[in-house]
């Protein structure tokens, strides 16, 4: 190999070490929950629902993602749903957007923003009270207009549902958690397109101080 080919080789195996590793590292930084300041003490403190990436691309009836029990955890949810709104509690809908086109490829084209699929599952209630806010990476309270709402209702205590259990609620468990907020997992209404266990990472939130009790 003569030396200008072995200087291409060495440039070329360079630049793929510097693009995996920047690649890495912007994997890692879309999964790591996020930090906030600590939540206030409020008089009448309420109590709010998140419903996280229940997306028609994902557990819709069309849907391309294989999640476990996708049908009956939407319908679970969507009585939390009801049951909150009737109660006159805060709701909120998380929806993921892969706005990268990088990203956006590697899950298919799934949830690309303004597409049907990436709209809450049709099954849910769909009320004009209940807000909606978008996301880019796992943590819910990435977005900081989600963090504002919550304590402009001074809401302390937040029940989250959604998928997945090891990804997206996980990772907006941990940032609830960063907050100060009291989190439950409604653990019925939770699942995950993966092969693991559920119960593994409801005995880790369990672990950190999360209600997983309620049914």
């Amino acid at each position: 190999m003569t030396k200008s080919r072995k200087t291409v080789v060495a440039l070329i195996t360079v630049a793929v070490l510097v693009l995996f590793t920047l690649a890495t590292v912007w994997f890692l930084w879309i999964g790591a929950p996020t930090d906030g300041p600590d939540i206030g003490r409020y008089d009448n403190p309420q109590t709010a629902l998140l419903v996280v990436d229940l997306q028609e691309d994902f557990t819709g009836p069309g849907r391309v993602k294989n999640i476990l029990n996708a049908d009956d955890t939407v319908r679970r949810a969507g009585d939390l749903v009801a049951q909150a709104v009737a109660t006159g509690r805060p709701v909120a809908y998380i929806r993921a957007i892969y706005e990268s086109p990088v990203l956006r490829f590697m899950m298919g084209g799934l949830a690309a923003p303004d597409e049907p699929g990436s709209r809450m599952d049709a099954r849910l209630p769909s009320l004009t009270a209940i807000p909606v806010f978008t996301k880019t990476r796992g943590d819910a309270f990435s977005n900081p207009d989600l963090d504002r709402w919550l304590r402009d209702n001074r809401v302390d205590h937040v029940v989250i549902v959604g998928i997945d259990a090891f990804y997206c609620v996980e990772d907006t468990i941990n940032g609830a958690l960063n907050r100060g907020y009291k989190v439950t997992a409604a653990m019925d209404a939770i699942s995950t397109g993966t092969s693991r266990d559920i119960k593994e990472i409801a005995a880790k939130w369990k672990a950190a101080g999360v209600n997983t009790e309620l049914r």
